[in-house]
Protein backbone atom coordinates (compact mmCIF):
# COMPACT_ATOMS: atom_id res chain seq x y z
CA UNK A 1 0.00 0.00 0.00
CA UNK A 2 1.38 3.39 -0.97
CA UNK A 3 2.29 5.69 1.87
CA UNK A 4 -0.10 8.62 2.17
CA UNK A 5 1.20 12.01 1.17
CA UNK A 6 2.16 14.25 4.14
CA UNK A 7 -0.31 17.00 4.96
CA UNK A 8 1.17 20.46 4.55
CA UNK A 9 0.41 23.37 6.84
CA UNK A 10 -1.45 25.16 4.05
CA UNK A 11 -3.63 22.11 3.41
CA UNK A 12 -4.45 21.69 7.08
CA UNK A 13 -5.39 25.34 7.56
CA UNK A 14 -7.60 25.19 4.47
CA UNK A 15 -9.32 22.01 5.69
CA UNK A 16 -9.93 23.48 9.15
CA UNK A 17 -11.38 26.66 7.64
CA UNK A 18 -13.74 24.59 5.52
CA UNK A 19 -14.78 22.61 8.61
CA UNK A 20 -15.52 25.81 10.53
CA UNK A 21 -17.25 27.39 7.54
CA UNK A 22 -19.79 24.59 7.52
CA UNK A 23 -20.36 24.70 11.30
CA UNK A 24 -23.78 25.76 12.57
CA UNK A 25 -24.61 27.62 15.77
CA UNK A 26 -26.08 24.98 18.13
CA UNK A 27 -29.65 25.62 19.39
CA UNK A 28 -28.51 25.69 23.04
CA UNK A 29 -26.41 28.79 22.28
CA UNK A 30 -29.50 30.89 22.91
CA UNK A 31 -31.04 28.87 25.73
CA UNK A 32 -28.10 27.96 27.96
CA UNK A 33 -26.16 30.48 30.03
CA UNK A 34 -22.50 30.80 29.15
CA UNK A 35 -21.44 29.94 32.69
CA UNK A 36 -23.21 26.59 32.36
CA UNK A 37 -21.63 25.62 29.03
CA UNK A 38 -19.02 22.91 28.90
CA UNK A 39 -15.83 23.75 27.05
CA UNK A 40 -16.96 21.50 24.20
CA UNK A 41 -20.37 23.18 23.94
CA UNK A 42 -18.72 26.60 23.88
CA UNK A 43 -16.24 25.37 21.27
CA UNK A 44 -19.10 24.41 18.97
CA UNK A 45 -20.76 27.80 19.46
CA UNK A 46 -17.45 29.50 18.64
CA UNK A 47 -17.16 27.50 15.42
CA UNK A 48 -20.74 28.47 14.51
CA UNK A 49 -20.07 32.16 15.19
CA UNK A 50 -16.70 32.23 13.41
CA UNK A 51 -16.81 33.94 10.05
CA UNK A 52 -20.07 35.67 10.99
CA UNK A 53 -19.39 37.49 14.26
CA UNK A 54 -15.57 37.29 14.23
CA UNK A 55 -12.70 35.51 12.51
CA UNK A 56 -10.51 32.91 14.19
CA UNK A 57 -6.76 33.18 13.73
CA UNK A 58 -5.10 30.47 11.62
CA UNK A 59 -3.56 29.14 14.83
CA UNK A 60 -6.89 27.38 15.43
CA UNK A 61 -5.59 24.73 13.01
CA UNK A 62 -2.99 23.73 15.60
CA UNK A 63 -5.81 22.52 17.83
CA UNK A 64 -7.14 20.09 15.20
CA UNK A 65 -5.79 16.73 14.12
CA UNK A 66 -5.71 15.96 10.41
CA UNK A 67 -5.48 12.71 8.43
CA UNK A 68 -5.96 11.59 4.84
CA UNK A 69 -8.74 9.16 4.05
CA UNK A 70 -8.60 6.37 1.47
CA UNK A 71 -9.42 8.85 -1.27
CA UNK A 72 -6.60 11.14 -0.29
CA UNK A 73 -8.93 13.80 1.12
CA UNK A 74 -8.01 15.57 4.34
CA UNK A 75 -10.22 14.85 7.35
CA UNK A 76 -9.89 17.13 10.37
CA UNK A 77 -11.03 16.40 13.90
CA UNK A 78 -11.83 19.27 16.31
CA UNK A 79 -10.01 19.55 19.65
CA UNK A 80 -11.29 17.88 22.78
CA UNK A 81 -11.80 19.56 26.13
CA UNK A 82 -8.41 19.94 27.86
CA UNK A 83 -7.73 17.81 30.91
CA UNK A 84 -8.13 19.41 34.32
CA UNK A 85 -4.36 19.52 34.83
CA UNK A 86 -3.66 21.15 31.45
CA UNK A 87 -1.49 24.25 31.18
CA UNK A 88 -3.02 27.72 31.00
CA UNK A 89 -2.60 27.94 27.21
CA UNK A 90 -4.57 24.78 26.53
CA UNK A 91 -7.92 25.13 24.81
CA UNK A 92 -7.52 28.82 24.06
CA UNK A 93 -8.73 30.54 20.91
CA UNK A 94 -7.29 33.56 19.11
CA UNK A 95 -9.21 35.95 16.88
CA UNK A 96 -7.78 38.05 14.06
CA UNK A 97 -8.53 40.86 13.33
CA UNK A 98 -9.60 42.18 16.72
CA UNK A 99 -13.16 42.89 15.63
CA UNK A 100 -16.31 41.25 17.06
CA UNK A 101 -19.80 41.93 15.68
CA UNK A 102 -18.40 44.94 13.85
CA UNK A 103 -16.88 46.44 17.01
CA UNK A 104 -13.20 47.35 16.84
CA UNK A 105 -11.58 46.32 20.12
CA UNK A 106 -9.35 49.14 21.41
CA UNK A 107 -7.11 49.38 24.46
CA UNK A 108 -7.20 52.75 26.23
CA UNK A 109 -3.56 53.64 26.76
CA UNK A 110 -4.09 57.08 28.25
CA UNK A 111 -6.76 59.49 29.49
CA UNK A 112 -6.27 63.26 29.52
CA UNK A 113 -6.81 65.56 32.49
CA UNK A 114 -10.50 65.89 31.62
CA UNK A 115 -10.86 62.08 31.66
CA UNK A 116 -11.34 61.92 27.92
CA UNK A 117 -9.56 59.27 25.87
CA UNK A 118 -6.20 60.63 24.75
CA UNK A 119 -4.66 57.53 23.21
CA UNK A 120 -5.90 54.11 22.16
CA UNK A 121 -3.98 51.10 20.89
CA UNK A 122 -5.19 48.54 18.38
CA UNK A 123 -3.52 45.16 18.94
CA UNK A 124 -4.63 43.60 15.66
CA UNK A 125 -5.65 40.36 17.34
CA UNK A 126 -6.86 39.00 20.67
CA UNK A 127 -5.31 35.83 21.94
CA UNK A 128 -5.72 33.39 24.80
CA UNK A 129 -9.52 33.33 25.04
CA UNK A 130 -11.37 30.49 26.69
CA UNK A 131 -14.22 29.62 24.28
CA UNK A 132 -16.78 30.24 27.00
CA UNK A 133 -15.48 33.74 27.50
CA UNK A 134 -15.34 34.36 23.76
CA UNK A 135 -19.05 33.51 23.60
CA UNK A 136 -19.77 35.89 26.49
CA UNK A 137 -17.77 38.65 24.80
CA UNK A 138 -19.66 38.08 21.55
CA UNK A 139 -23.04 38.43 23.27
CA UNK A 140 -21.87 41.73 24.77
CA UNK A 141 -20.64 43.09 21.44
CA UNK A 142 -23.81 41.93 19.71
CA UNK A 143 -25.98 43.80 22.22
CA UNK A 144 -23.92 46.99 21.95
CA UNK A 145 -23.96 46.87 18.17
CA UNK A 146 -27.68 46.19 17.85
CA UNK A 147 -28.94 48.64 20.48
CA UNK A 148 -26.44 51.49 20.29
CA UNK A 149 -24.92 51.34 16.83
CA UNK A 150 -21.59 50.61 18.51
CA UNK A 151 -18.48 50.34 16.36
CA UNK A 152 -15.85 50.45 19.11
CA UNK A 153 -15.36 48.61 22.38
CA UNK A 154 -12.78 50.02 24.79
CA UNK A 155 -10.94 47.95 27.37
CA UNK A 156 -8.14 48.16 29.93
CA UNK A 157 -6.85 44.63 29.53
CA UNK A 158 -7.64 41.02 28.76
CA UNK A 159 -4.67 39.00 29.98
CA UNK A 160 -3.36 39.41 33.50
CA UNK A 161 0.00 40.73 34.58
CA UNK A 162 2.40 40.42 37.49
CA UNK A 163 -0.21 42.04 39.74
CA UNK A 164 -2.63 39.16 39.16
CA UNK A 165 -2.45 35.68 40.62
CA UNK A 166 -1.11 33.27 37.91
CA UNK A 167 -4.37 31.33 38.31
CA UNK A 168 -6.53 34.44 38.08
CA UNK A 169 -9.36 34.41 35.54
CA UNK A 170 -7.50 37.03 33.50
CA UNK A 171 -4.56 34.69 33.01
CA UNK A 172 -6.87 31.85 32.00
CA UNK A 173 -8.62 33.79 29.25
CA UNK A 174 -11.91 34.10 31.13
CA UNK A 175 -12.04 37.80 31.96
CA UNK A 176 -11.46 41.33 30.74
CA UNK A 177 -11.85 44.92 31.91
CA UNK A 178 -14.56 46.72 29.94
CA UNK A 179 -13.84 50.46 29.73
CA UNK A 180 -16.41 51.94 27.35
CA UNK A 181 -18.08 51.99 23.97
CA UNK A 182 -18.18 54.25 20.94
CA UNK A 183 -20.34 54.32 17.86
CA UNK A 184 -22.41 55.84 15.10
CA UNK A 185 -19.26 56.73 13.24
CA UNK A 186 -17.45 58.93 15.71
CA UNK A 187 -20.56 60.60 17.10
CA UNK A 188 -20.06 59.32 20.62
CA UNK A 189 -17.53 57.74 22.95
CA UNK A 190 -18.64 56.97 26.49
CA UNK A 191 -16.22 55.57 29.04
CA UNK A 192 -16.69 54.06 32.46
CA UNK A 193 -14.19 56.57 33.85
CA UNK A 194 -15.71 59.84 32.61
CA UNK A 195 -19.37 58.92 32.23
CA UNK A 196 -19.69 56.76 35.34
CA UNK A 197 -16.80 56.74 37.78
CA UNK A 198 -16.32 60.50 37.76
CA UNK A 199 -20.03 61.33 37.94
CA UNK A 200 -21.48 62.44 41.30
CA UNK A 201 -23.37 60.09 43.59
CA UNK A 202 -26.62 60.79 45.43
CA UNK A 203 -26.77 59.42 48.96
CA UNK A 204 -29.77 57.09 49.48
CA UNK A 205 -29.51 57.38 53.29
CA UNK A 206 -27.78 59.47 55.93
CA UNK A 207 -24.31 58.17 56.73
CA UNK A 208 -21.18 58.99 58.69
CA UNK A 209 -20.37 60.58 62.04
CA UNK A 210 -22.98 62.74 63.72
CA UNK A 211 -22.30 66.46 64.12
CA UNK A 212 -23.01 67.17 67.81
CA UNK A 213 -24.20 70.70 67.04
CA UNK A 214 -26.45 70.15 64.04
CA UNK A 215 -27.38 66.57 64.92
CA UNK A 216 -26.91 65.60 61.28
CA UNK A 217 -24.73 62.99 59.63
CA UNK A 218 -21.69 64.02 57.60
CA UNK A 219 -23.25 62.56 54.45
CA UNK A 220 -26.94 63.34 54.09
CA UNK A 221 -29.71 61.61 52.17
CA UNK A 222 -30.49 63.08 48.74
CA UNK A 223 -27.32 65.20 48.78
CA UNK A 224 -24.73 64.76 46.06
CA UNK A 225 -21.04 63.98 46.54
CA UNK A 226 -18.09 63.26 44.29
CA UNK A 227 -17.86 59.63 45.42
CA UNK A 228 -19.35 57.17 47.87
CA UNK A 229 -18.04 57.68 51.42
CA UNK A 230 -15.32 55.40 52.74
CA UNK A 231 -16.91 52.27 54.19
CA UNK A 232 -20.37 52.92 52.75
CA UNK A 233 -21.95 49.68 51.48
CA UNK A 234 -25.52 50.62 50.51
CA UNK A 235 -24.44 51.75 47.06
CA UNK A 236 -26.72 52.13 44.03
CA UNK A 237 -26.25 52.71 40.31
CA UNK A 238 -25.41 56.42 40.35
CA UNK A 239 -26.36 57.02 36.70
CA UNK A 240 -30.00 56.22 37.41
CA UNK A 241 -30.19 59.24 39.70
CA UNK A 242 -29.22 62.24 37.57
CA UNK A 243 -27.77 65.40 39.12
CA UNK A 244 -30.56 67.72 40.20
CA UNK A 245 -29.57 70.49 37.78
CA UNK A 246 -29.50 68.32 34.66
CA UNK A 247 -32.16 68.43 31.98
CA UNK A 248 -33.59 65.06 30.97
CA UNK A 249 -34.68 64.99 27.29
CA UNK A 250 -38.24 63.83 26.71
CA UNK A 251 -36.96 61.35 24.12
CA UNK A 252 -33.42 60.04 24.70
CA UNK A 253 -30.93 60.89 21.93
CA UNK A 254 -33.45 63.16 20.15
CA UNK A 255 -34.04 66.89 20.12
CA UNK A 256 -37.83 67.22 20.18
CA UNK A 257 -37.67 70.41 18.08
CA UNK A 258 -35.38 69.19 15.28
CA UNK A 259 -35.68 65.41 15.57
CA UNK A 260 -31.91 65.34 15.38
CA UNK A 261 -29.32 64.09 17.87
CA UNK A 262 -28.38 66.58 20.57
CA UNK A 263 -25.40 64.70 22.08
CA UNK A 264 -25.31 67.00 25.05
CA UNK A 265 -23.86 65.74 28.35
CA UNK A 266 -27.27 64.56 29.56
CA UNK A 267 -27.90 62.49 26.44
CA UNK A 268 -24.46 60.97 26.85
CA UNK A 269 -25.33 60.14 30.46
CA UNK A 270 -28.49 58.34 29.37
CA UNK A 271 -26.66 56.42 26.66
CA UNK A 272 -23.90 55.49 29.10
CA UNK A 273 -26.43 54.49 31.78
CA UNK A 274 -28.23 52.14 29.44
CA UNK A 275 -25.18 50.69 27.69
CA UNK A 276 -23.23 50.04 30.89
CA UNK A 277 -26.31 48.47 32.50
CA UNK A 278 -26.68 46.17 29.49
CA UNK A 279 -23.04 45.07 29.77
CA UNK A 280 -23.52 44.45 33.49
CA UNK A 281 -26.72 42.45 33.00
CA UNK A 282 -25.09 40.17 30.43
CA UNK A 283 -22.08 39.67 32.70
CA UNK A 284 -24.24 38.92 35.75
CA UNK A 285 -26.61 36.63 33.86
CA UNK A 286 -24.27 34.78 31.52
CA UNK A 287 -21.00 35.04 33.41
CA UNK A 288 -20.22 35.08 37.09
CA UNK A 289 -21.45 37.24 39.95
CA UNK A 290 -22.26 34.93 42.86
CA UNK A 291 -20.93 31.60 44.12
CA UNK A 292 -24.35 29.98 43.83
CA UNK A 293 -25.17 29.45 40.15
CA UNK A 294 -28.88 29.22 41.03
CA UNK A 295 -28.96 32.77 42.40
CA UNK A 296 -30.85 35.29 40.25
CA UNK A 297 -28.65 37.85 38.45
CA UNK A 298 -27.59 40.75 40.65
CA UNK A 299 -28.17 44.40 39.81
CA UNK A 300 -25.64 47.23 39.90
CA UNK A 301 -24.90 48.37 43.44
CA UNK A 302 -24.77 46.86 46.89
CA UNK A 303 -25.51 43.30 45.73
CA UNK A 304 -22.72 43.13 43.14
CA UNK A 305 -19.96 40.64 43.85
CA UNK A 306 -17.73 39.39 41.02
CA UNK A 307 -18.84 41.96 38.47
CA UNK A 308 -16.82 44.90 39.82
CA UNK A 309 -17.45 48.56 38.93
CA UNK A 310 -17.48 52.14 40.32
CA UNK A 311 -20.61 51.50 42.43
CA UNK A 312 -19.50 48.21 44.03
CA UNK A 313 -20.29 47.87 47.73
CA UNK A 314 -16.62 47.35 48.61
CA UNK A 315 -14.71 50.63 49.03
CA UNK A 316 -11.39 49.17 47.90
CA UNK A 317 -12.89 47.40 44.88
CA UNK A 318 -14.92 50.35 43.62
CA UNK A 319 -11.88 52.61 44.04
CA UNK A 320 -9.67 50.33 41.96
CA UNK A 321 -12.41 49.89 39.36
CA UNK A 322 -13.39 53.51 38.88
CA UNK A 323 -12.48 53.27 35.19
CA UNK A 324 -13.75 49.84 34.18
CA UNK A 325 -16.13 46.95 34.76
CA UNK A 326 -14.38 43.70 35.58
CA UNK A 327 -16.38 40.75 34.29
CA UNK A 328 -15.63 37.06 34.03
CA UNK A 329 -16.95 33.57 33.45
CA UNK A 330 -15.97 30.81 35.83
CA UNK A 331 -14.16 31.15 39.17
CA UNK A 332 -11.85 34.05 39.98
CA UNK A 333 -8.96 31.80 40.95
CA UNK A 334 -8.66 28.20 39.87
CA UNK A 335 -5.67 25.86 39.89
CA UNK A 336 -5.68 23.90 36.67
CA UNK A 337 -8.03 24.02 33.71
CA UNK A 338 -11.57 24.99 34.72
CA UNK A 339 -14.24 22.49 33.81
CA UNK A 340 -17.89 23.56 34.10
Amino acid sequence: MAKSKPITRVEKVAAVKEFIRSAMIPPYAHTKRVRDLTWTEARDIVFGLAGVRFHLDDSVADMFTATRDANGDIVVTPPKQPAANSAAKAGMFHIRPDVICGLQILYIDKFDKNHDIQKTVRRGHIGMLDPRFLVLLTWICERLHDRYGATKLFHLGFLGDEKHNPNDAHNWGRSFDFAGVGGMGNMYDVTVLKHWGKQPVTMPVDFGPMDPKTKTRKFQKDHQYKQWPEGFKETAYRLETPPADRFIPYVPFTDEFTDGPTWNPEVQRILAMQAFRDVYEIAATEGKDTDNKNDPPTTIGKDSRYVIHPDHHSTSLRTSHIDHIHLQVGPTVHVGFWQS
